[in-house]
C-alpha cells in the first residue's frame, strides 16, 4: 500500500491527520478483503476538507473496482502462511524478486 499525500499548502498537522484517516478506513473496510496487489491512494486538494465519513464513503467506492479475496481474511493463519502461494513458486532460501530455476 502506498500513499501520496501532497502538501496543498498545508502543514504537516493537516497532512499527517489524513494520513491516519485514510490508513484506518483501507485497514478497517480494504485490508480484509483486498486480494495480493499493489495500491497507491493519491489525495487530491478536497480531501483535507471533507469529514471521515466523507472519506470513507469515497474509498469503499473505489474497492469496487480492485480484486477481491473470497472472503475476508482469517487471523487464524499467519499472513505468511495465507500469502505462500502468490509468491511464484519461488524457493523459501530464493531472493527476493528472483524467479525459480
Amino acid at each position: 500500500m502506498g500513499w501520496i499525500v501532497p502538501k496543498y499548502k498545508h502543514g504537516s498537522v493537516p497532512r499527517n491527520r489524513l494520513k491516519r484517516r485514510l490508513r484506518e478506513v483501507v485497514r478497517v473496510e480494504w485490508l480484509p478483503y483486498l486480494a495480493p496487489c499493489d495500491v497507491v491512494i493519491r489525495a487530491l486538494p478536497p480531501a483535507y476538507a471533507q469529514s471521515f465519513d466523507v472519506l470513507r464513503a469515497e474509498l469503499v467506492r473505489s474497492l469496487r473496482r480492485l480484486p477481491r479475496r473470497d472472503g475476508p481474511v482469517t487471523e487464524s493463519a499467519p499472513a505468511h502462511a495465507r500469502d505462500a502461494d502468490t509468491d511464484g513458486g519461488a524457493p523459501a532460501d530464493a531472493a527476493p524478486g528472483s524467479t525459480p530455476a
